[in-house]
């Protein structure tokens, strides 16, 4: 029989693990979004080329 604090422990690992793939969709769908801005000549400061890519 599981203890309540290993039932808690399970809970809170698939909460997180939750967490961390939605955060890993945001990350990737800003990232795509950025890329996008860069190749748009229309959106100012996001032209591609240089210091502010650098940090992947």
């Amino acid at each position: 029989m599981e203890h309540p604090e290993e039932r808690a422990a399970e809970r809170s690992l698939r909460d997180m693990e939750q967490e961390s793939e939605e955060l890993g969709e945001h990350i990737e769908q800003t990232r795509t979004e950025w890329e996008r801005k860069q190749r748009d000549p229309a959106v100012p400061g996001a032209e591609s080329g240089g210091e502010s890519d650098s940090g992947r």
